[in-house]
């Protein structure tokens, strides 16, 4: 049938030609030897694997800018009545987002005060507090507590404490609940907050 036949000679001429051992060699040999640069060319895309896909020198352009924007970090590392003398800043923001670090009950010179429980995770609280406002943010800002544990049987007095905080379940910030090995200074408590600014 001469319809068959035809599309069999366009379907082998569009289908490379089977590798042998030897073309590689042989045939860009061949064609470069020849002087034919497209056929050379052509051998070549044939012979060589796919390349793996590099972005333009005009797309790495755009990013240069993000590379050296360095984003903006404020801390908190001292301030009237806050606690003292760690090696670390009492709170850090950046984007509107502060981190303030993690407070066991302690005086304004860094001194752990031991109580009872709920004396403890007043006077911890307090400090975050005292960070949170020398930061620039209120307890409206707050938006994550991390609640450190020495003995989690005192779960149950976290909750009665905490709603004498949020007494507006729906003003409450979340919060993460547990109990570590041991906290520092043998203390009962230490807290931990995020807060924010609306962007």
């Amino acid at each position: 049938m001469p319809e068959a036949a035809s599309c069999e000679r366009m379907r082998r001429a569009a289908s490379p030609a089977p590798f042998r051992k030897g073309d590689r060699k042989s045939t860009v040999r061949h064609t470069k030897e020849s002087g034919d640069y497209r056929q050379w060319v052509g051998a070549m895309h044939r012979l060589l694997p796919p390349l793996t896909f590099l972005p333009s020198p005009v797309a790495l352009e755009g990013t240069r800018g993000l590379r050296k924007t360095a984003m903006a970090i404020s801390r908190t590392t001292s301030g009237p009545g806050l606690p003292t003398g760690f090696p670390f800043s009492l709170a850090a923001q950046a984007n509107g987002i502060c981190y303030i670090s993690g407070m066991p009950a302690l005086d304004a010179d860094g001194k752990f005060i031991e109580g009872t429980f709920r004396e403890e995770a007043d006077r911890a609280w307090g400090a975050i507090f005292s960070i949170a406002e020398a930061a620039g943010y209120a307890l409206d800002d707050m938006v994550f507590v991390q609640i450190v544990l020495a003995d989690i049987g005192h779960y149950a007095e976290v909750n009665q404490w905490w709603r004498a905080q949020f007494p507006d379940v729906d003003r409450a910030p979340a919060r993460f609940t547990f109990q570590a090995g041991a906290l520092p200074f043998g203390a009962k408590i230490e807290i931990q907050a995020v807060v924010a600014h609306a962007q």
